[in-house]
């Protein structure tokens, strides 16, 4: 019996939540490789918040996934067939196949990943945009230094759980915010957070952040100007850097051949590196 694929697509817009019925597993012939081309087999795909946007008609920073479509996500797999000069059978990829189990591609868009360095399992996590959201945005724009104070909201998530660590790394106290007893419980037993609370439990939500913060009642939160401070985000406050005003950002070149520490992967025990990646649970 031939070989098939199977795809997951949007079979309808979502109403309030995402339910089972607006997707729908399909089957189809398995996809061949052309001149030029190469087959996938995918071993992880990304489940992301982004998502809830895309599959909206809301106007936004990307085009809608049309019903019928495969869900797209980022993906990561290993080369199984090629016809491509550039790549050979047993190669590591990481793309934007979306929800599938195969996918052909000619190499746009594709990067190669070296398991030698990584588990494959962290490309589409800590070493792919959630570990670049985090690492960039909180060491470039953040520029922290050691003994400040950083906050993160929704810090369970895949980003926050991330900025973290990678706080934590670089000498800070580490404050972070969910919504729930067992987020709050995995970020002090297993993130090594400072302290953390449940923000819907949290009466008065500038209370108790100063509470988690350390800081008097004299010290006020400021972040952005349009902003009240129960809409307070993720990002830096100015009484938790000790009055001082968050830098101003300005780009740097990255070398590539500089050694970046990374935190783990959500489900990891311990820190990741560039070199090496703890086991998950």
């Amino acid at each position: 019996m031939a070989k098939k694929d199977h795809h997951i697509i949007l079979a309808a817009r979502p109403e309030g939540l995402p339910k089972e019925t607006d997707f729908k597993p399909v089957e189809a012939p398995m996809p061949e490789p052309g001149e030029g081309q190469f087959l996938v087999k995918i071993n992880y795909l990304s489940v992301d918040p982004y998502m809830r946007g895309r599959i909206s008609e809301i106007q936004s920073y990307a085009e809608p996934v049309a019903i019928g479509d495969v869900m797209v996500g980022g993906t990561v797999g290993r080369v199984i067939d090629s016809r491509h000069p550039e790549y050979n059978t047993g190669d590591v990829v990481v793309g934007y196949s979306g929800w599938q189990e195969y996918a052909v591609s000619d190499s746009t868009g594709v990067q190669p990943f070296d398991t030698s360095r990584a588990p494959m399992s962290t490309a589409p996590g800590v070493l792919g945009m959630p570990g670049m959201t985090a690492y960039f945005g909180l060491m470039e724009i953040g520029q922290p230094r050691p003994g400040q104070t950083v906050f993160i909201s929704g810090a369970a998530g895949a980003v926050g759980s991330l900025v973290g660590q990678i706080a934590k790394i670089h000498g800070c106290r580490i404050v972070g915010s969910a919504g729930s007893k067992e987020k709050v419980d995995w970020l002090l037993e297993d993130m090594g957070f400072d302290a953390a609370f449940n923000y819907k439990e949290a009466g008065d939500y500038v209370a108790k952040l100063k509470e988690a913060c350390q800081l008097d009642d004299d010290d006020t939160l400021s972040d952005h100007p349009n902003r009240r401070p129960s809409d307070l985000p993720a990002s830096a406050l100015e009484s938790l850097a000790g009055g001082v005003p968050p830098p101003a950002f300005e780009p740097k070149r990255w070398k590539a051949s500089s050694r970046i520490r990374l935190p783990a992967q959500s489900g990891c025990r311990q820190p990741v590196t560039a070199h090496g990646c703890a086991e998950t649970r």
